[in-house]
């Protein structure tokens, strides 16, 4: 053969080959770390995508976004800023025994610690996972409390947390000494638990507002409150409403009439975050009608303004998540989201055919690519 005959041959094969190992490069991208954050590692990733690109277009009601868009979002997790969620271990799966709702970060005299709110599976009084090093955790039992806990979120002076027609409010030095009064305690990464009196968690009764999630905007001074809501249910539109730190830190009861803003979200929406104009929100619970696998995605909207619509308009980014996705915090450089999918409420398949991927870490991506 010719030397110009074999570079008419060669040329097209390496391109054919270039673009192959292209395509396998998209996934050899995602850090081996990543698929640490889910029980059963890579195997266990993979195969969830597998169920998922097996159906067809519009069997998941509601879901935009790709597995390939959740390639994406893996490939760009700062594994670094990532860490093992609170698991205060139940039974020999080492589920958790209490269901992971929304996190937020709070500075206390100079300390910053990471707040996680979760209310108990076995009956017990709903709690805070408290930490300064992302690494020991202590269980913050709120009172008597066995409300579904939400979201979390922290002004600077206060923490609240959603009760579906309340929210709690407990001011930092209280949190800080529960916290520092704590005794030890050892289940997994439960390093100490402590009571706080219920009298240092004041309820605040809403009206016209169910509130399953908050998130603080430090650019605008605002807390959010919002809410879920699921299409099958009925047809109210969810909102989130934003009122003053001034008004919710004194506030013995808020309406939605008295909110300063009110903003429509999507369906699904279990978590939100707003800073330097970027609005993004997770959302989750999409079932199909013959089995329970679960999709979530997050939603990027730029250049939010408070009082705008976003009840269906098309997110600037979207992504898919892993299984029940919660709770979201944007930081200046990262963006961190919760699941509840290690909780033992949820993780075993309850027919044939399910399937649900555990996700036993916090997940941080930085914001720069969201």
């Amino acid at each position: 053969m010719s030397k110009k005959n074999l570079k008419r041959i060669l040329v097209p094969f390496l391109c054919l080959t270039m673009l192959f190992a292209a395509s396998i490069n998209t996934y050899a991208a995602i850090s081996s770390t990543f698929y640490t954050y889910f029980v059963g590692g890579s195997s266990k990733y993979n195969d969830y995508k597998k169920v998922i690109n097996s159906k067809s277009a519009g069997f998941y009601n509601n879901v935009t976004t790709t597995t390939a868009s959740m390639d994406t979002l893996a490939g760009n997790v700062n594994t670094a800023k990532s860490f093992a969620a609170p698991n205060d271990m139940l039974g020999a799966d080492s589920s958790c025994s209490y269901t992971i709702q929304g996190l937020c970060y709070n500075t206390i005299s100079s300390v910053t610690y990471t707040l996680i709110s979760a209310y108990s599976n076995t009956g017990n009084a709903s709690c805070i996972f408290m930490s300064s090093d992302n690494t020991n955790w202590t269980k913050i039992i709120v009172g008597s409390d066995k409300s579904h806990f939400g979201g979390i979120a922290s002004t600077g002076s206060y923490t609240f947390i959603a009760g579906t027609n309340k929210l709690l409010r407990i001011t930092d030095s209280a949190l800080k000494t529960c916290y520092d009064k704590a005794t030890s305690y050892n289940n997994g990464n439960i390093k100490a638990v402590s009571t706080l009196a219920a009298t240092n968690a004041k309820t605040i009764t809403l009206s016209g507002i169910t509130a399953s999630f908050l998130t603080y905007d430090t650019g605008n001074d605002l807390l959010w409150i919002g809410e879920f809501a699921d299409p099958a249910d009925g047809t109210k539109t969810p909102y989130i409403y934003a009122f003053t730190p001034s008004k919710a830190e004194s506030a013995s009861a808020l309406s939605s009439s008295g909110s300063t803003y009110k903003s429509s979200i999507p369906w699904y929406s279990q978590g939100a975050a707003i800073r330097g104009g970027k609005l993004t929100i997770t959302r989750s619970n999409v079932r199909t009608p013959d089995s329970i696998n679960f999709v979530s995605e997050l939603y990027c909207y730029e250049n939010f303004k408070p009082g705008n619509s976003y009840f269906g308009v098309s997110p600037s980014r979207s992504y898919m998540l892993p299984t029940m996705a919660e709770g979201i915090y944007l930081s200046d450089s990262n963006a961190y989201i919760v699941f509840e999918s290690n909780s033992s409420e949820y993780y075993k398949p309850k027919t044939a055919g399910d399937f649900i991927i555990r996700c036993t870490e916090v997940i941080a991506v930085p914001v720069s690519n969201i």
